[in-house]
Order: structure tokens, then sequence, then C-alpha cells
């Protein structure tokens, strides 16, 4: 499943080489993967994997593996409560302004929702509101 989905997450360093916009398109993609409160095998090895498939991300003031830890945090903070889930969606939306990476995000959260082959109704609620910002 991952082999299907690894040239889309390959397009997005194409669309943007801002840091800030890497950032917040790990939170939402995180957000997407935290959504039903359950990690997957396939999740898992989707995030172990997400770094050592970016190393166009990687510069001398970013990192992926080192985004890795306050991005699931603020994740995690922002799983508290629908409105809280909403407010990162918020702040997400206006750290991504690069057009073509706006426009993918939609579609690669839809296929992180789907790596396990289940789109949970917490899952689903997410994506409904990614959808409403960026598509």
């Amino acid at each position: 499943m991952l082999k299907r989905i690894q040239p889309a997450f390959d397009q997005t360093a194409v669309h943007s080489q801002d840091e800030l916009e890497h950032g917040a398109a790990l939170e939402l993609l995180l957000l997407v993967v935290f959504a039903d409160r359950v990690l997957s095998d396939i999740e898992r090895r989707f995030l172990d994997s997400f770094d050592a498939d970016h190393p166009d991300w990687d510069s001398a003031t970013f990192s992926l593996q080192q985004q890795l830890g306050p991005a699931t945090a603020a994740v995690r903070r922002a799983l508290a409560s629908p409105a809280a889930i909403e407010q990162l969606v918020t702040e997400i939306d206006a750290r991504i302004t690069t057009p073509a990476l706006r426009a993918d995000l939609a579609r690669l959260c839809h296929a992180v929702a789907g790596v396990d082959g289940d789109v949970a109704p917490r899952e689903a609620d997410v994506l409904a509101l990614i959808d409403a910002r960026f598509t």
C-alpha cells in the first residue's frame, strides 16, 4: 500500500521548498493518522519511512525527524476536542501558501487515511475539515 501512495508524497517537495510549509504538511498528515486514536502497523510503518523517503525536505535548519516529535505533540493536543482540531487545521491552513501544495494536500490526506484499508468516522470528520480548507 505504501508503494501506491509514495509517489504522491514525493511530489510534495516539488510543490514547495518552504520549511514552515513542510512542518505544517507533516502536522496535517499526522492529524489524519492519529484522528481515529488508533495507530495501525501500516500507519506506523508509514511514519517510520516518511523521513527516509523525504531527504529533499531536510536542510541545515529543518529535519523531518526532528519535527516529528513536536508535530505529534501538537496533533495529540488538538485531539482533545473538535474545536482544538479545527483550530489546528486553521493554523496549518495559514502556514501553507504554495498553491500547488495546497491543492495536493487533501488528496494526500485521503491517501494516508485509506492506507490501512479503513477510513474511521473520526478520520472522515478530519478529512471533511481538510477538504473544506484545501480543495
